[in-house]
Formats: C-alpha cells, sequence, structure tokens
C-alpha cells in the first residue's frame, strides 16, 4: 500500500464528538484550522512525514489535544494558539523520537 501524499487542510472551522485522524502519511500542511470537540484527542497522528500545522486553535481540554504515535513519523511542527503548555498539549507515544518532534506554542 502507498502512503497518502500532499494532504493540505486550511482556514476550517470545525465542531464535532471526535477530531481526526491522519494515518500512513507524507507532506501534510494544516494552516489556519479552529477545532471544537467534545473527545480528546482533538488530532491524532500516526506514521507521519513532514506534517507542517500553523495556525492551530484548539479549545482547552484536561486531557492532551494531539496524539503523536508510530516509530516511522518524523518532521513533525507544530505551531499552535492555546493556553496550554506543550507537555499538557501533547501525547508522545513512546516510539515517536523526540528529535522529529518541534512544538510553539502561542
Amino acid at each position: 500500500e502507498m502512503n497518502l501524499e500532499n494532504i493540505s487542510i486550511s482556514n476550517l472551522l470545525g465542531e464535532a464528538k471526535n477530531g481526526f485522524s491522519i494515518i500512513d502519511a507524507n507532506e501534510v500542511k494544516i494552516k489556519d484550522v479552529e477545532l471544537q470537540t467534545t473527545v480528546a484527542p482533538v488530532m491524532s497522528f500516526y506514521n507521519v512525514k513532514n506534517v507542517q500545522v500553523e495556525g492551530l486553535k484548539l479549545q482547552d481540554f484536561s486531557t492532551p489535544l494531539i496524539a503523536v504515535y508510530g516509530e516511522q513519523s518524523e518532521q513533525l511542527k507544530f505551531n499552535i494558539i492555546s493556553k496550554k503548555k506543550n507537555d499538557e498539549l501533547f501525547e508522545i507515544g513512546e516510539n515517536v523520537k523526540p528529535e522529529v518532534f518541534e512544538s510553539i506554542n502561542k
């Protein structure tokens, strides 16, 4: 099977019970997205490469809002607008190498 490639999501305002998952994908760009869900995590990534998230607005939950899993995950960059600290925002799987992950929280 081939991975999904060149996924772009921009200028989206979404409200749903559950967020979304991106699995086995390369070149994912998410820009200026605001998501409100009733179940966390809002976004899940599994074995993704070259992910760039800019201007993501998330509501405040008491649990991690973004989950990243998979030993094949690499080059993930997040620029998030939230009151939470990075260690509260993310759930990082034990197989994800720390050096492949970068986050800026505004």
